[in-house]
């Protein structure tokens, strides 16, 4: 009650609200009956005007009170697929791409993992990781030496 009082005695504001609840019922036609969600305007049709003649469904247009803003909904934008001419620019894409990357072969595994934990004891991870182009080595070194045990653990049991 005492919000309602504070609105009717303050000034203006000179920036617009955004409005919080944008679907009015049409039927009982008030402020008082306002929703957030297009499912509690729903059931609010149901459980009072499921009788009434005017008794529709269908979701009203999106409104705001007096003072208020809709609040502005952007849209997704999508992400457009390259569209290429012939087979060759397409591999040539793609190659271009698979450049950026840095891929370790599993028989450097080994000796990367040494190396990190030579830079451990003397404390230049970054600079290790830099130089063999790493990015997060913890968890990096974490998943080759996960690598090799499953390799291991293969191999012992054929």
């Amino acid at each position: 009650m005492k919000s309602g009082w504070a609105q009717i005695f303050s000034k203006p504001r000179k920036t617009p609200q955004i409005e919080k609840h944008p679907y009015r019922c049409v039927i009982c036609n008030s402020d008082s009956a306002r929703f957030s969600f297009a499912r509690t305007y729903a059931c609010h049709m149901k459980a009072f005007h499921s009788f009434h003649d005017g008794y529709d469904l269908s979701l009203p247009e999106p409104s705001a009170r007096k003072g208020y803003v809709l609040p502005k909904i952007e849209k997704k934008k999508v992400k457009k697929k390259p569209v290429f001419a012939n087979k060759e620019e397409a591999l040539q894409h793609v190659r271009s791409k698979s450049k950026k990357r840095h891929k370790k072969k599993k028989e450097d595994y080994e000796s990367l993992i040494q190396g990190y934990e030579k830079a451990k004891k003397e404390g230049k991870i970054e600079q290790w990781a830099n130089e063999n182009q790493v990015k997060n080595p913890a968890k990096r070194v974490y998943s080759w030496r996960q690598s090799i045990l499953k390799q291991a653990k293969k191999e012992s049991e054929v």
